[in-house]
């Protein structure tokens, strides 16, 4: 899910500030959204909004943000009317968010509903339902302009590593990353420079061209 959500905004324009793993628990969980949410402008979280009894992300969020656990209505009636007889105390709970939050309805599985509070998005833990709930948000989010250029090289980041320091420094708008692999017994790198600002992914991609060409 992780990986996933970082690739999906990244296309959007969107930087990754952090992933983090966290235990079955709500004063762990809530103590980490509560220190953490109000830097950033998206906050996600996957999983833990089942039924059971380690399904502690809906307290953990309303406590974090200081609000009730209440039972939300209209996600109580999707679940009754997708349940019938077979809608038990368990299935239940499943319905009781945050007071005031509002739902985030799939489009393939609508009875599995997650929830937002603010600028906090709360997905189900399965992979496929997860996509599913951030298709629904991803309407809403602003894309926002990016750029990327990637430049391969057979040199050893050992051969270019100072240069390109004094580049990424020389461009703070920026963000440049070396990334080396081993292929076929081969060694290789690729150069990623990242901008919000075409004109200076321009400049700073023909520095890096630059750099590696007089390697050689």
């Amino acid at each position: 899910n992780a990986t996933y959500l970082a690739r999906e905004l990244s296309k959007m324009g969107i930087d990754l500030v952090s992933i983090a793993v966290l235990p079955d628990d709500i004063q762990t969980i809530a103590k980490y959204v509560r220190e953490n949410h109000k830097k950033v402008k998206y906050f996600f979280v996957s999983g833990g909004i089942g039924g059971t009894h380690d399904d502690v992300t809906r307290p953990a969020i309303a406590k974090a943000v200081g609000k009730r656990l209440i039972m939300h209505h209209e996600f109580f009636i999707i679940l009754k009317n997708f349940y019938k007889h077979r809608l038990n105390a368990a299935r239940k709970r499943m319905a009781m968010i945050p007071e005031g939050a509002k739902l985030i309805i799939p489009r393939k599985y609508p009875q599995a509903p997650g929830f937002q509070v603010g600028n906090i998005y709360v997905f189900a833990g399965i992979p496929e339902l997860m996509r599913d709930m951030f298709a629904t948000v991803k309407e809403t989010i602003k894309k926002i302009p990016s750029y990327q250029s990637v430049v391969p090289t057979k040199h050893r980041e050992g051969d270019f590593a100072d240069a390109l320091t004094k580049i990424a420094r020389g461009n703070p708008n920026v963000q440049i990353g070396s990334y080396p692999f081993f292929w076929k017994k081969q060694l290789g790198g690729r150069i990623v420079v990242k901008s919000k600002n075409r004109a200076s992914l321009l400049q700073a991609s023909r520095a890096v061209r630059k750099l590696l060409k007089s390697l050689n």
